[in-house]
């Protein structure tokens, strides 16, 4: 019996160090992606040509991991922001203000630490950024 509690206590510890660099990668990333939309915002500073597919990379790899650590709201907002900016072929089809909502909503969840879904306002929010989303593609089309 004293083995498999020192078992459990030890995956335990274990867990817990792989989610606090969890959290810690992440915030990393978002702080990378703070730095792309002021980029995306900043009107005269020549933008790299794969400024798009940096926000989309970075945006997967939080997409991919949220789940794992239990941050299914992280992952459903990041999911949102991939299928947004993933058919962009330029960043002039980019919208500062859809990524930095997105970058926003991720950093809220990291910095309350909101596992799981969020329940019903995580919902609201999946569904705020999923109609900002849909209002601008289209206002595209029009």
């Amino acid at each position: 019996m004293t083995i498999h509690s020192d078992f459990t206590a030890s995956n335990s510890q274990g867990i817990d160090k792989l989610k606090n660099t969890y959290l810690h990668w992440t915030k990393t990333q978002l702080n990378k992606l703070h730095d792309h939309i002021h980029l995306l915002e900043d009107h005269y500073s020549k933008k790299p040509n794969n400024l798009v597919e940096e926000i989309f990379d970075l945006t997967h790899n939080i997409k991919e991991l949220g789940g794992s650590f239990g941050y299914y709201l992280i992952t459903d907002i990041a999911s949102s922001l991939c299928e947004y900016v993933h058919y962009k072929e330029k960043i002039t089809e980019v919208q500062p203000y859809i990524v930095s909502a997105h970058v926003r909503a991720m950093s809220v969840v990291l910095s309350e630490e909101i596992e799981g879904s969020g329940g019903e306002e995580g919902n609201n929010i999946i569904i705020r950024l999923h109609k900002m989303v849909e209002e601008e593609n289209n206002r595209k089309k029009l």
